[in-house]
């Protein structure tokens, strides 16, 4: 008599039954996991979750060596900025540190409505077309705290140089460049 083993997702907390041969959950199949061994995080930014590195910066609060999370503070110190409504017309978010909430931030602003596909098309300089395109799940721009997640294809400037290399767990590392604009990480 043989029994089988149920396998659970490699994500903490996560109960959900692992997948064919996966150790990840259907939510979860897409998502990378940390590089560090017995480490049961989501990877963010170069095969890292958050409490490995993912986010390099540390608190600007002086003496405190913990990540970055959330305003240039950790979460601990996040907790002590004073809070306010938001100024934000009609928002009944509390914003912390700043005049808005989060989700009314300047630097939220674009990301938001790019994906609301509110931006106005005729305002956007086109790139030149080239023959390549890449097609990611998620990218990570270095020195930003957002992951934009992106769905459709996109196409790539003729000077632009992709270097990605797609590790087992879906993670992009390499660079994109192109002339007179400079070079942007992506992980």
């Amino acid at each position: 008599m043989t029994t089988m083993t149920t396998i659970y997702c490699h994500f903490n907390g996560c109960k959900n039954i692992a997948i064919g041969d996966s150790r990840k959950c259907e939510a979860h199949k897409r998502k990378g996991m940390c590089a560090v061994d017995s480490c049961h995080n989501q990877a963010y930014r170069c095969g890292l979750c958050v409490r490995h590195g993912a986010r390099s910066s540390q608190c600007s609060v002086d003496g405190c060596t913990k990540n970055v999370r959330v305003n240039g503070v950790c979460y601990q110190h996040a907790a002590i900025l004073p809070s306010s409504q938001c100024a934000h017309e009609g928002c009944k978010s509390m914003a912390r540190g700043s005049a808005t909430c989060k989700r009314h931030s300047p630097r939220d602003s674009h990301v938001k409505s790019a994906a609301k596909n509110t931006i106005d098309e005729a305002s956007l300089t086109p790139l030149p077309i080239a023959n390549e395109f890449a097609a990611w799940d998620q990218i990570k721009l270095e020195g930003l705290d957002d992951v934009f997640e992106v769905m459709a294809e996109i196409d790539l400037a003729e000077q632009f140089e992709l270097n990605a290399v797609c590790e087992m767990d879906l993670l992009w590392l390499g660079s994109i460049s192109w002339e007179g604009i400079g070079t942007i990480q992506v992980c």
